[in-house]
């Protein structure tokens, strides 16, 4: 086994070496012995687990199943099919400090935008006036146009 493949199978199953499937068993037992960064990882990872352990988990109340599945069975009751009513629950959970001021922002957004892309294009248009002009061809020799 190895380094990468101990670091995946450490990542899955854990620092306790018995909670390995038992094909693996064997393999990491030889890894661990034959390299010292391996038994770094194993003891790093020991410790986050027993950090882990330590903490205390609320149990959650009785009724909280009940309340997730009654709020699920609510929000599907809701939906609309119109696009309009289909933009109103994809934006309605995002919170926006006030409508005036999100058009503000938009407005500001989009001018820049168009600004920047409009300058991008002049810029392009511009090369392309200067260099037709320089290559009017009369006769025997290119002259300026003024």
């Amino acid at each position: 086994m190895n380094d990468e493949e101990f670091k995946r199978n450490l990542d899955l199953y854990g620092s306790d070496l018995e909670r390995w499937p038992g094909d693996l068993r064997g393999a990491a037992r030889e890894a661990i012995s034959n390299s010292d960064l391996l038994q770094k990882l194993v003891d790093e990872e020991k410790q986050f687990e027993e950090t882990l352990n330590l903490r205390e988990v609320e149990a959650p109340s009785a009724d909280l199943r009940d309340r997730i599945i009654s709020s699920a069975r609510a929000r599907t009751g809701k939906g609309s099919k119109s696009i309009f009513g289909y933009l109103g629950d994809l934006f309605g959970t995002f919170y926006l400090p006030s409508p005036a001021l999100s058009l503000a922002l938009i407005l500001i957004i989009g001018i820049l935008i168009g600004y920047f892309t409009s300058s991008v294009n002049s810029l392009n248009n511009e090369r392309q006036l200067t260099v037709s002009q320089l290559t009017f061809y009369e006769g025997d020799i290119y002259e300026l146009d003024n």
